[in-house]
């Protein structure tokens, strides 16, 4: 009996034992990740940077005339001398001419016309007169004298006619030579020496070599974050700078780019050549732009966004725009201001509004125990 009573006793106090022990493993088990539930994120900090020089990126341009000169012929005559191509020429040079043989002829048949149309509208005006005088003695029909009125005014407009067609020949001559408008250089002839031109028929084009600009394509992306070109500052070589005289509205579907065109001062047109492709650095100042740090930047949902720490330890994700890229640092357009805390490491798990705490701060559990 009495090693039975033993035998209860002991076998309690077992289940005893493994019931504490039991108890002692969960709270073993649990503990820590009540802790580490209760403990904020571990991260590193670093703070944003004024900048203060605005947006700079840099884009691609060509060298270009916004205009070329084709002289043409203005009459039908044969093309007796062409300079060749490549040739620069002065503003006023003599670059083309035609043969005046046939123009001449012309112009000489006009004035034989002319003068017999005035022979003519003498002789009428005259009889006209005359009929006038016996009109009035009742001496001719009312209708020959209309009739010879009618003689004597179409005789008038024939010979202006006439005179019309010779001021029209006259310009026609003085146009068989053809001379630069501007200071230009000579592209490929379109026709040869010796060919018989047409009226309207093209010569040649010029290329002028004073005033040339700068063709370029803004990407969509950098027209967005700066909508205010007339505001941008463009230079060239580090030195030269250029003024914006008008943009496209439409963009190029394959690059969607959009073109802008910018003019050069006259004194620096020499330092560029037609057909030059030059970088140019465009630059805007706004105040809405700071420096973050490479390891700031995260990319996600096709977008960049950064984690600010705001007064209460608490961390928020920010969109943010880049602007440019520099060794250290990313400048971007946000509602960050300078001097804000952004993490660097620390990222990945975080949500917005979560507690943190980051380098040279203690950690504490909720309760305020330091660990």
């Amino acid at each position: 009996m009495t090693n039975l009573n033993e035998y209860i006793i002991s076998k309690k106090v077992k289940n005893k034992i493994i019931k504490q022990v039991n108890k002692s493993i969960r709270a073993m088990v649990f503990l820590p990740m009540l802790v580490f539930a209760e403990t904020p994120a571990f991260v590193e900090i670093e703070s944003t940077k004024a900048w203060r020089s605005g947006a700079n990126h840099i884009i691609h341009c060509k060298v270009q005339s916004p205009n070329l000169y084709q002289l043409s012929s203005h009459s039908s005559a044969k093309l007796t001398w062409l300079l060749p191509e490549g040739t620069l020429v002065q503003k006023g040079q003599l670059v083309a001419e035609q043969d005046g043989y046939y123009l001449e002829r012309n112009i000489e048949r006009l004035k034989i016309e002319i003068a017999t149309a005035n022979a003519q509208q003498k002789y009428i005006e005259e009889e006209y007169q005359r009929l006038i005088a016996l009109e009035e003695k009742q001496l001719i029909s009312p209708s020959l004298l209309n009739d010879t009125a009618h003689q004597f005014t179409q005789t008038k407009l024939s010979l202006k006619m006439l005179v019309e067609q010779l001021k029209e020949a006259h310009y026609r001559q003085k146009n068989l030579q053809h001379f630069s408008p501007v200071n230009a250089q000579i592209l490929i002839p379109q026709v040869l020496l010796g060919q018989q031109i047409g009226v309207g028929q093209n010569i040649v084009k010029l290329q002028p070599t004073d005033n040339k600009e700068l063709v370029c394509e803004l990407p969509l992306t950098k027209y967005r974050q700066n909508s205010q070109l007339k505001k941008a500052i463009f230079t060239l070589m580090d030195k030269i700078n250029l003024s914006l005289s008008r943009h496209t509205v439409s963009l190029k579907e394959d690059s969607q780019t959009l073109k802008i065109y910018l003019s050069v001062t006259q004194e620096n047109q020499k330092l560029i050549l037609i057909g030059e492709r030059l970088e140019v650095q465009v630059g805007y100042q706004t105040s809405d732009l700071v420096r973050i740090p490479h390891d700031a930047l995260e990319l996600a949902e096709n977008a960049y966004y950064v984690w600010q720490l705001n007064n209460q330890n608490k961390v928020n994700r920010i969109p943010v725009s880049i602007i440019s890229t520099q060794s250290q640092h990313f400048v971007v357009k946000s509602s960050i201001d300078a001097g804000d805390k952004v993490v660097t490491f620390g990222k990945q798990g975080l949500i917005e509004n979560q507690d943190v705490r980051w380098s040279g701060m203690p950690i504490t559990t909720s309760k305020g125990a330091s660990l």
